[in-house]
């Protein structure tokens, strides 16, 4: 039977903590009975997984254009002289900004638009096919606690490391500027792009890849998820890897991203808070 985000339980789930900690061992072992692919399902998954590069690969070189210079040359196109000239005009301190939310809009709008599409063009329900409603996580809190507690020790030891202080928060606010509202403005859409993240990732990609792959579709799922942390800090890329496969599975089982949505955005407020506390900028 292929996976669908409201598919029962699986036969070997067990109440307890250590009876769902059995189900994803089962799951990681192949133990767990898998749905038998049918040539939908992997049409399927050869299709969705070229959309998803393309998809990943235009996000990339997109959201890294110069955000300001392509709306001073729209604003003009259109015949907004006033506004291209207010925009042409901000200060560094906005323009920085400018080019940050162009990069978290247009990862939004990739992350959500390809699951968006494919689900009108399917017929098929959005909210399960992103894992937006909060299925079975009420019985899986106790999993979910100790993978909070996991990265409330690597936060610690994170939070100490220059590498990490100096790389976030990823907008460098200047001494001479105030936080509220730039800071706060940011953090909203970084906050939203972490969501979008989470329901392509541990959504999207995972529910639809599993009709086919059943639970082998957590790494297959975790590899892109990996690779767009090339370039950050090495410690936080091999972390990925960890962080894909756990909350992966997880929501794989609970039927929803939010959990792990809320875990990864309290890591990322939790960085950029600690940077600023570092420079004195939090008080």
């Amino acid at each position: 039977m292929p996976y669908r985000p409201d598919s029962p339980e699986p036969e070997t789930s067990s109440h307890g903590f250590f009876g769902e900690l059995n189900v994803l061992v089962s799951l990681i072992s192949g133990k767990e009975k898998s749905p038998i692919p049918t040539p939908q399902s992997v049409r399927e998954s050869w299709f969705l997984l070229s959309l998803a590069a393309v998809m990943l690969t235009a996000v990339y070189y997109i959201s890294r254009f110069n955000g300001l210079n392509i709306l001073v040359h729209h604003s003009a196109w259109l015949g907004l002289d006033n506004l291209s000239k207010q925009i042409r005009d901000l200060p560094f301190d906005d323009y920085q900004l400018v080019n940050l939310v162009w990069w978290a809009v247009f990862t939004i709008l990739g992350y959500l638009g390809l699951p968006l599409v494919w689900s009108i063009v399917a017929g098929q329900s959005l909210l399960d096919n992103l894992g937006w409603r909060f299925g079975k996580t009420r019985r899986h809190v106790p999993i979910y606690g100790v993978m909070a507690l996991i990265m409330a020790l690597v936060l610690a030891w994170a939070t100490r490391q220059p590498e990490f202080l100096d790389r976030y928060p990823f907008y460098q606010i200047p001494a001479k500027v105030d936080l509220w509202p730039r800071f706060f403005l940011w953090e909203l859409f970084y906050l939203l792009q972490f969501i979008a993240l989470e329901s392509f990732f541990r959504g999207f990609l995972l529910y639809r890849l599993a009709n086919s792959l059943g639970s082998l579709a957590v790494p297959v799922a975790m590899v892109p998820y990996c690779m767009i942390h090339f370039g950050k800090p090495a410690p936080e890329a091999f972390a990925s890897i960890l962080a894909g496969l756990g909350l992966g599975l997880m929501s794989l089982q609970t039927r929803s991203i939010w959990p792990g949505a809320l875990l990864h955005m309290s890591v990322a407020i939790t960085m950029d808070i600690a940077s600023l506390i570092h420079q004195g900028r939090w008080s």
